[in-house]
């Protein structure tokens, strides 16, 4: 997960909302760092792999950006019409 400024207040705020005193854990552990990773991180990025991988989806980023560069311009490539 990642928390810019603005974003990271709106996320404590909501915590405070949803789950008072749970704020208090995520400053004391992450402090203002932009990017956090889950304790349980390599059990998730397992999960996420293998389920990518059973359902055709590709999950590599350098195939990911590979694939969106191979991609065909669009006609006219601009923003489309809400009444076209």
């Amino acid at each position: 997960m990642t928390l810019r400024e603005g974003d990271r207040e709106y996320f404590y705020k909501m915590l405070d909302r949803h789950f008072p005193g749970l704020k208090r854990q995520y400053e004391k552990k992450y402090g203002l760092n932009y990017a956090i990773t889950s304790d349980n991180n390599k059990e998730l990025m397992t999960l996420f792999y293998k389920v990518c991988t059973e359902n055709n989806i590709i999950c590599n980023n350098e195939a990911v950006f590979k694939f969106m560069n191979t991609l065909d311009e669009r006609a006219g490539s601009g923003q489309i019409e809400l009444f076209e």
